[in-house]
């Protein structure tokens, strides 16, 4: 069958099932997207309350999160993104800022080592341009290697609990 006769159906208005769809249809094959909520975005989508939106689940992306900018792009939504500049972070009970690298070496509960450590750890964060070597290992074996036990316990093992729970 040729791919301009080609009919597909995509169950699930997610990010892959839009994905999905999308790409189906860029390549000239004829979508029907179905998803039972009245709006897209599956976990990433919003619900209306009192005039606000709200997240169904807590669901981001990054500026270095160049291949789902650039689906938004090819569907015309760029400009609805709101980017916002993430300032505090809530540690021991305390709200502390953590949006540059002055701010880690006043971060207190860590001691300066560690908090050289982190920023270390960021650094090197940001230099990762191929994940495949990083699959051998897991976050938490990485993490530790990188900015040592205490740094992992303090701060990234209750994220990573948060996050994933009895997984992390």
């Amino acid at each position: 069958m040729a791919i301009a006769t080609m009919r597909i159906a995509v169950v699930g208005g997610g990010l892959t099932g839009m994905s999905a769809a999308l790409a189906l249809s860029e390549a000239g094959v004829r979508v029907s997207l179905f998803e039972r909520d009245a709006t897209l975005g599956g976990v990433a989508g919003s619900f209306e309350v009192n005039g606000t939106l709200l997240e169904r689940f807590y669901h981001h992306i990054f500026t270095s999160d160049t291949a789902i900018q650039e689906m938004i792009a090819r569907l015309g939504l760029s400009s609805r993104l709101e980017w916002s500049q993430t300032n505090t972070s809530y540690f021991a009970d305390r709200i502390y800022r953590l949006s540059a690298p002055l701010d880690l070496v006043l971060f207190r509960p860590l001691p300066l080592i560690d908090r050289l450590r982190m920023g270390l750890l960021v650094f090197q964060a940001r230099m990762v341009r191929d994940w495949r070597p990083l699959e051998a290992q897991t976050a938490r074996q990485w993490l530790t290697h990188l900015a040592g036990a205490r740094v992992y316990h303090d701060v990234w093992a209750p994220l990573m609990r948060g996050k994933f729970g009895p997984y992390a």
